[in-house]
Parts: C-alpha cells; structure tokens; sequence
C-alpha cells in the first residue's frame, strides 16, 4: 500500500513539471510576439535548400598515348592521380630536366628531357596511324599497316610472313623509344608469325591543367605547339606551376585576383619552397607569429586579445 502510494506521488511530481514547463513556454511565446518576434512552429518546417555552388570548368590537356606509356618515359608513377600529372612533370623537368651549358650563359636540355621530346614525336605519329578510333591495327602480315607501324617503330621483318618472321631494328634510336615506352612489340611479333590481326588501343591521356592554359602560356607560344610542348620547354614556366599547385585554392584564387602571372612568376622559388605554407582567409593572410611578437605601430593591425 505504501508503495503504491509512493508511486502516485512521482507522477503526480512529473504531470506538475510538464505543466510548469508549458506555462513558461506560453509565458515565453506570449512575450516574444508581443515583442514582434516571429513565433515559428516546429511543424511543417523545411529548411531551405543548400545552392550548388557554380565549378568552374576544368580545361583538360592531352597527351598522346596511354598513361601508362608516358608515365614510364617521364618518370612518375602510373598510379598518379590526373590532377597530381601535371605538377609531377613540373617536378622532374625543374629538378632532371635542364643543366647549365658550357658557356654558362644558358640552360640546356638534358637526356632526360631529349629523351621525353622524342618519344612524343613518335607518339603523335602513332596517334595518326591510330585514326579517328585511336586503335593502331595491323589486319595481316602483308597489310600496308604494317609496314608503316614497324617504320615508326624503328623496326622492319626478317624474313616472309610466317613462322620464320623476326623483327630487328632499323633505327636505334626508335627501337629503344619503342621498348622503353612498353610497346607490346612481342605481341605484335606474334600476330605476324601467325598472320592474325593486330589491335592496340592508342587514346590519349586527358589530364587537368590548373586554371587554364591559357593563364600559363601566351597566344604567341600557344600558336607556335601545343601546351606539353612550351610547358617542357620552359623550366621557369614548370617551377611557376609547380608552386601554384602547392597552394590551397582559397590562397591561389587571391593571388590571382591580386597579381598578374607575369609578377607572380618571379616568386616562383618562393611558392615552390613554401607555397603549403601560404594561406588567406577572407582577404587576409595568416601570420604564422605569436601575437605577443607582432609589430606594434600606426601602421601596423591592432594586436589581437
């Protein structure tokens, strides 16, 4: 009996709170409509929708060939993510791809970059022979495909068509371009030997440029190649970008608005070395100092509390 007791008097307790609470929340509208404060109801509510912001639109640079084939020739991973391609060709061509001449009076291409020029001028004529389908395809043995393809290759047939075809290299310098490049010259040796037809996907690489070529590269270089082209042959322009693509967007996008490519290219050193250190917020930079350090002056900020 007392416990029954016990348990009417709790909720006799928690109806008097709820009733309590509601007054003070009556109380509490009463006053703020009285106010002219907008009561809103927890019913029937929507929330407005987030605006998709507007992207600009990503320009894309082609490379003849696979990725595979190209990566191998620069040097970078062919695991590199697209956007990541660029800025890592800026790095081997900084670092491999120029030395001073001997004359000291200018910089020089090295092997390395010699050895990249080369293989894209095989690779465009590859890209040709590929046609519209980006498909190098050799039917038969006796096709006048193949001849063309093993002349871009550096190669040419020992023998008739059949078993006893076997390739050997007419120009060395090609064949090397071939082999290093990861051609399947054994597959296409194969096909030969065995007179079925030969196929081999050449689309080219489409990877992202940051901004747009043309905020990098003149009308005038522009209209003398493409833009791999004045991109390899410009250390300063690849130190340029490479810095810039160290940069958080926020801090690109107002070193852009603030400055012209040409300024911000001599600095290029400096957002190479420390461009991950950079940042803007909201028009101001971020001072990596102790605020009990800041300069003090009519000049100068208030310092912050």
């Amino acid at each position: 009996m007392e416990k029954g007791w016990q348990n009417a008097e709790r909720h006799i307790r928690l109806a008097s709170r709820r009733a309590a609470g509601s007054d003070c929340r009556r109380q509490q509208i009463g006053c703020e409509r009285s106010r002219g404060i907008p009561v809103f109801r927890g019913t029937g509510l929507q929330l407005p929708q987030a605006q998709p912001e507007a992207s600009e639109a990503v320009q894309m640079v082609e490379i003849p060939g696979p990725l595979r084939s190209f990566a191998r020739m620069v040097a970078i991973s062919v695991d590199t993510a697209p956007e990541e391609v660029l800025p890592a060709i800026a790095r081997n061509v900084v670092t491999n791809g120029y030395q001073a001449s001997r004359s000291a009076d200018e910089l020089e291409e090295t092997e390395y970059l010699k050895l990249v020029h080369r293989y894209l001028s095989q690779a465009r004529e590859l890209d040709k022979l590929a046609g519209a389908d980006k498909a190098i395809r050799v039917p038969t043995c006796e096709s006048t495909q193949t001849n063309d393809l093993l002349r871009i290759l550096g190669f040419r047939m020992r023998g008739g068509c059949g078993s006893e075809v076997v390739l050997e290299t007419v120009n060395a310098q090609r064949a090397f371009l071939t082999t290093d490049s990861g051609f399947p010259l054994a597959e296409l040796e194969q096909a030969l030997r065995t007179d079925k037809p030969f196929s081999w996907d050449f689309h080219p690489t489409r990877v992202p440029v940051l901004y747009s070529a043309d905020y990098w590269v003149s009308a005038k270089e522009k209209a003398q190649g493409d833009f791999l082209d004045a991109f390899l042959g410009d250390p300063g322009l690849c130190r340029f970008y490479l810095g810039m693509s160290k940069l958080d967007p926020e801090t690109a996008e107002a070193l852009k608005k603030a400055s012209t490519p040409v300024r911000l290219r001599a600095f290029s050193s400096v957002l190479d070395f420390f461009g991950g250190n950079f940042e803007i917020r909201q028009g101001k930079a971020i001072v990596p100092v102790a605020p009990d350090r800041l300069p003090r002056g009519p000049n100068w900020p208030a310092r912050p509390e």
